[in-house]
């Protein structure tokens, strides 16, 4: 499935639908903070470029310190320097590989941008596969209509009807926003005029350095 036949029919899905299989899969956070740790690698969580603005105007924070190159093509210099070229922006990690933005208190875990976190973020362990060229991320332990369940100790829990559809519109907003952002990277990609940079990043908006500046 191309990406523009995907994109219709994600826009076609069925909140109520969506909601339902939610409801009969079951979901309460129990800020474990699995989702938002680095166990054997890693944490990765896709931030989109409005979303970097909008945790910006937000924290009043520099864009390095919010996101990082998808470290996916990229490779460390002696001195730190990134190098190469690769797609779209995660989430910045810490030392240990935590999100930067997570937090340890009264044994649960806490979300330093909780008001302005990305979509993926805000969907997890929840996903949508279309079958088409885009496939979900990430551990799978359960597939129910076309609603991806990811490794999650919150799966099972019951969840109120209304949370679930807040969920679902949440979920259907994020599989139009990915495909969406796709398209664009693509589009940007094929008409970029960058030949040689020590590092590029290639998003929705166009080649940028690891600063969000444009090249």
């Amino acid at each position: 499935m191309e990406l523009e036949e995907e994109l219709a029919t994600a826009e076609m899905l069925d909140v109520k639908h969506l909601a339902d299989v939610i409801v009969e899969i079951g979901f309460e956070c129990t800020r474990c903070g699995a989702c938002c740790k680095g166990e054997e690698e890693e944490h990765i969580a896709t931030v989109f470029p409005s979303e970097i603005r909008n945790i910006q105007k937000s924290k009043g924070m520099k864009w390095r310190d919010i996101a990082r190159p998808m470290p996916f093509g990229m490779t460390e210099g002696v001195k730190g320097e990134l190098k190469g070229e690769t797609f779209e922006w995660a989430l910045q990690i810490g030392n240990c590989g935590d999100c930067s933005f997570y937090r340890e208190t009264d044994g649960g875990g806490v979300c330093g941008i909780y008001s302005d976190k990305p979509l993926i973020c805000e969907t997890y362990p929840f996903s949508i596969d279309l079958e088409g060229s885009s496939k979900p991320d990430g551990e799978i332990v359960q597939k129910i209509g076309g609603v991806v369940v990811h490794e999650c100790e919150g799966i099972g829990r019951e969840i109120d009807y209304e949370d679930a559809m807040k969920l679902a519109e949440i979920l259907k907003k994020r599989t139009i926003r990915d495909i969406k952002e796709a398209i664009e990277v693509i589009e940007k990609y094929k008409n970029s005029k960058i030949k040689t940079r020590t590092m590029v990043v290639h998003d929705s908006e166009g080649a940028k350095d690891r600063d969000g500046k444009f090249l």
